[in-house]
């Protein structure tokens, strides 16, 4: 049976939500199946699985990234092809957390146009209450790790304390990142931009999750 590798990816939003595609077959090996199932797809000769990821990534969403995420999953299996060809499939999952969510189908291949008959983005709370078919099965396991939770209360934080920032500032601020604290409280960072260049000035704000609190520490 011939093997083929395939690098999926978890895509999130700005609202830590997923991406998922629908898919409706109607006229080949795979009529009547009907699923949501993430991007991604085959690695071609020559590539990694993070560069089959990154080109997968741009072809069916129309987003780039520099790198792909953690590794957070994987999975063998026997899949049928769209022309009945039966392959044991190697699946790698990735996190990916693009700049931003705007999506193109633009680089759709004809099948994928044929097949792809819906997408939306998932919070966690409605992959744990779906009734229909999710592939992978185990994507809400993915998504509950430890690692990957962790990058999502990070862009949780950092959203917080931007919003908080912008609430009590005309000031422009350069895109945040965040640290937990062993007082279980975020610390994020901020530049903040004076047109029309990038002011060195940094700004530190510390976000509670569970509250929702915000506080600009004294700057020493």
């Amino acid at each position: 049976m011939r093997k083929r590798s395939s690098a999926r990816l978890l895509v999130f939003n700005e609202r830590d939500e997923v991406l998922l595609f629908r898919s409706a077959y109607t006229d080949d090996p795979l009529m009547g199946q009907n699923y949501w199932f993430t991007p991604g797809g085959a690695v071609e000769p020559g590539e990694t699985f993070e560069q089959a990821g990154m080109r997968e990534l741009q072809e069916e969403t129309g987003l780039k990234c520099d790198q792909l995420g953690l590794e957070v999953g994987r999975r063998t299996f026997v899949l049928k092809l769209t022309d009945g060809e039966q392959v044991e499939a190697n699946e790698r999952y990735y996190v990916v957390r693009p700049e931003t969510a705007q999506l193109s189908f633009a680089s759709w291949t004809d099948e994928e146009v044929a097949v792809i008959i819906r997408h939306k983005w998932w919070s966690l709370s409605e992959i744990s209450d779906a009734t229909e078919t999710i592939w992978p099965e185990n994507l809400k396991e993915m998504l509950t790790r430890p690692e990957v939770q962790a990058s999502s209360n990070a862009r949780k934080a950092v959203n917080i304390a931007s919003e908080f920032l912008t609430n009590r500032s005309s000031q422009e601020y350069s895109e945040g990142f965040a640290m937990i604290g062993t007082d279980g409280i975020w610390h994020c960072w901020f530049e903040r931009r004076s047109r029309p260049i990038i002011d060195p000035f940094h700004v530190r704000v510390w976000v509670d999750l569970v509250t929702g609190l915000c506080e600009v520490p004294p700057q020493f």
